[in-house]
Formats: C-alpha cells, sequence, structure tokens
C-alpha cells in the first residue's frame, strides 16, 4: 500500500509539473543548452534525464513539504548528476582526506588562533557597536570592493584553493592594492602548492595554500597565470617564472577554534573568512534560494571550502544567516552565493548549520 501511495503521489506530481510548467522533455532541452551538455552516447544522455527528472521530482516533495522549508531545491548546473556522480566531480572524498590529514595535526602553530571577538571593528572605532548586517560585496575602502566575481572550479576539487585566494584577494583590497585582474592565481595554487600538503584537483586545504603564498613571497593575478585545471580536471606543472611574479602577499594567518560562530560573526568586519564545511549534501548540491537551516546538511564530513563575505539581519522572522560565495559558477544557487543559517552561541550544534563553524581562517595583510 506505501508503494502505491507512492507511485500515486508521483503521478500526481509530473502532473502537475506538465500542467503548470512546460514539458519535462523541453525543460530538459533548455537545461542542456544553457549548461552546454554534451554526451558521449544517447545511453549517457537517457540516463542523465532520468536523473534530472528524478530530481525534479524531488524537488516539489521538498518544497512543498509541511512545514514549509526555509530554502528551495530546483535547477543547478548538477540537476543532472546523481549525489554519487556529484560527489565525484567535486573530488569531494578526496578534500575530506585533505581536511582529515590537516585536522590530525590541530591548529597549525603558525595559525594566530583568536579567543574573542574582534574589538576593532571596520571602521576603527574600539567598542564600536556590532552592524546589523555585513555585506564585503557593498563594502570597501574608497569604493575598493573586496569581491572578486563568482568563478566555477570546473571537474577540478580545487575549493580550497577557491576560498583561500578570495580571503587573500580581499585581504590586499580592503588595505587598498588595486589590481588589473578581479581575482588572483587559483591555478598557481593548484600547480605549486604541493610541498605544502596540496594534491592539486585532488583536493586541498586553505590553510596549505595560505602557508604557500607566505613561503612563496606572494601570488599572482589570474591575469598573468590563468585557470585551467578546471576544465581537464587535472593540475598543471608549476610554471617556476609565473610562480615568482607575485602581484599580493600576506604578512600572516588567523584563525578560531572549533564551533565559534559568535567570534566568526565579530572577524567578518576585518577581512572575509575562508570555512570549511560539508558541501556534498543534497540540500547544498541542487540550493537555489532561501536560508539553509536542515540538519540533513551536516553528517560531521568536511568536504568543502568556500568563502563566507557577510551576514544578513533576521527578516520577517526568518533566522539570521551567513552570506557564502561559493565556486560552482552564477548558475548555483542565488548568482553562486548561499545563505546559510548563523547561530547564537546558546543555540549552535556542533559545527554549525552543514559544518559552516568548523574550521576558519582568513588572511591579515
Amino acid at each position: 500500500m506505501r508503494a502505491l501511495l507512492l507511485l500515486l503521489s508521483t503521478i500526481a506530481l509530473v502532473t502537475m509539473m506538465s500542467v503548470t510548467a512546460l514539458p519535462m522533455s523541453t525543460q530538459w532541452d533548455k537545461y542542456v543548452k544553457k549548461h552546454n551538455l554534451r554526451f558521449a552516447h544517447s545511453t549517457h544522455e537517457a540516463k542523465a534525464y532520468a536523473t534530472y527528472v528524478a530530481n525534479m521530482i524531488e524537488f516539489e516533495i521538498r518544497n512543498n513539504a509541511i512545514p514549509e522549508p526555509t530554502h528551495k531545491l530546483g535547477e543547478t548546473p548538477f540537476t543532472h548528476l546523481t549525489s554519487e556522480e556529484f560527489a565525484a566531480r567535486m573530488k569531494f572524498q578526496q578534500n575530506q582526506a585533505a581536511f582529515e590529514r590537516g585536522r590530525q595535526n590541530g591548529i597549525p602553530k603558525n595559525v594566530m588562533v583568536h579567543t574573542s571577538g574582534n574589538n576593532m571593528l571596520h571602521a576603527g572605532a574600539e567598542g564600536q557597536k556590532q552592524p546589523s548586517s555585513w555585506d564585503w560585496r557593498a563594502t570597501g575602502h574608497n569604493q575598493n570592493l573586496p569581491i572578486g566575481p563568482v568563478q566555477d572550479q570546473g571537474v577540478c576539487g580545487s575549493c580550497w584553493s577557491f576560498s583561500a585566494s578570495g580571503a587573500m584577494y580581499a585581504c590586499r583590497r580592503i588595505k587598498g592594492a588595486a589590481y588589473a585582474s578581479p581575482v588572483l592565481s587559483d591555478e598557481q595554487l593548484v600547480d605549486c602548492s604541493g610541498t605544502q600538503g596540496n594534491l592539486g584537483c585532488g583536493g586541498g586545504w586553505s590553510f596549505w595554500a595560505m602557508q604557500y603564498v607566505l613561503t612563496n613571497g606572494g601570488l599572482n593575478s589570474n591575469l598573468s597565470y590563468p585557470y585551467t585545471a578546471g576544465g581537464s580536471g587535472v593540475a598543471g606543472t608549476c610554471d617556476p617564472v609565473l610562480s615568482h611574479q607575485s602581484v599580493a602577499t600576506i604578512a600572516s594567518i588567523a584563525g578560531l577554534q572549533y564551533n565559534d560562530e559568535t567570534n566568526m560573526y565579530s572577524w567578518i568586519t576585518t577581512n572575509p573568512l575562508s570555512v570549511s564545511f560539508q558541501g556534498s549534501s543534497y540540500d547544498f548540491q541542487h540550493y537555489t534560494s532561501g536560508i539553509i537551516t536542515t540538519p540533513n546538511c551536516w553528517n560531521g564530513t568536511i568536504d568543502h571550502a568556500a568563502l563566507i563575505v557577510g551576514y544578513g539581519p533576521t527578516f520577517h522572522g526568518a533566522p539570521d544567516y551567513w552570506i557564502v560565495k561559493n565556486q560552482w559558477g552564477p548558475n548555483w544557487g542565488i548568482g553562486g552565493y548561499a545563505y546559510v543559517q548563523r547561530h547564537s552561541t546558546t543555540t549552535t550544534p556542533p559545527g554549525g548549520t552543514c559544518g559552516i563553524a568548523s574550521y576558519t581562517i582568513w588572511p591579515t595583510c
């Protein structure tokens, strides 16, 4: 009986979708064109189409659940992928292994670990009241906005690189630096930071990326050392010339202890934060809008890295949230960004929502 009810509800959902939207085959054709998908064989496309349909049906079920969810699922560049295929594409398992190697060694000795809040807010007035909202996309030094465009890591497991380079770029911009390129070289980090522990497209850790920049004496721009690993999924050979043509340097690395959202809230006003968390959940893969509050996006796994660029105020009784800049292209999430629930000290679950408070670092310049 349960199986029959599920079948009938699925048929009803498919019927509803066909009435209220374009026929599924037409939606699929538009999706394939939008994301420039190519299939080696018709059987591969048939499998991808079946996954796409199954996910679209699942979105309808979850988005119309009671109580109403605080975030919505929908078409992203990964709707045609199963969870397993998505994980393989993003190298989540390899990144998880890299994060575990880092965690086993504890907090690196050369990280300045803060156990209290930032009493000198960005405006420079000691004891200034914490703003009700903060967004580095619209806040800078003399209009010197520190957040570059949303990027796409492609089929390379280089999330750690984008998280680190985004934080370092912001650090320099906040200090007033001007660059011809709106982003620093992620390819250099992918190609050259193996000595620090990173494995190119096979996973890494944002701290090791920043440590490389400290050791190397700086990082080149994406304009001079462009990102190519996203298309091939393979790191290149470190260029001995370009890797020493630095346009950005950092002075040190700062960080917070595990599960410290209170101080994340304070220190975000000094610099965007590089964070490591779980990105492999179904909710994150297919996220399109709203504030992620579900505990289902966190099972204790750390397999992804991104950049927190601010926080939002509560509106209409909605939860407080972090503004997370991802690197899965502008067609994922809200123009490439996600809102993830932010907690106070008294309500924070271990690691925060999706594990967002698991590991937090930022550079000083």
